[in-house]
């Protein structure tokens, strides 16, 4: 995606920032807003690679029906036929996306 697609469409407005220093800034609230827009970008390009790369088969479906389309999941018992697994199965990979999910939700809060 092009950097331009990450800005606001419009005139930037510009507040009078003081942090408590003995200089004063004039910041652009547009530009403030492209920045912090461009950075969750970046964090969720990181989280689809890892989705896409770094899971099996059997952890990014499970997350796609609990986390993706929770509309779908009719329950474990319909989930287990569908797929053919066991239930210790499914508990265990549950477990492991968890974690993950866990992992994820510690990281700094975009």
């Amino acid at each position: 995606m092009a950097s331009y697609d990450l800005f606001p469409s419009c005139v930037p407005s510009y507040d009078f920032f003081s942090g408590g220093k003995p200089y004063t800034i004039w910041q652009s609230t547009t530009e403030k807003y492209g920045v912090i827009r461009a950075e969750r970008r970046i964090e969720q390009e990181k989280i689809d690679f890892i989705l896409a790369n770094k899971l099996k088969d059997e952890h990014r479906l499970l997350m796609k029906y609990i986390y993706y389309e929770p509309w779908k999941f009719k329950g474990v018992e319909w989930f287990t036929k569908k797929h053919r697994w066991s239930k210790r199965k499914y508990y265990r990979v549950k477990e492991e996306v968890d974690k993950f999910i866990e992992l994820l939700d510690k990281r700094e809060s975009f």
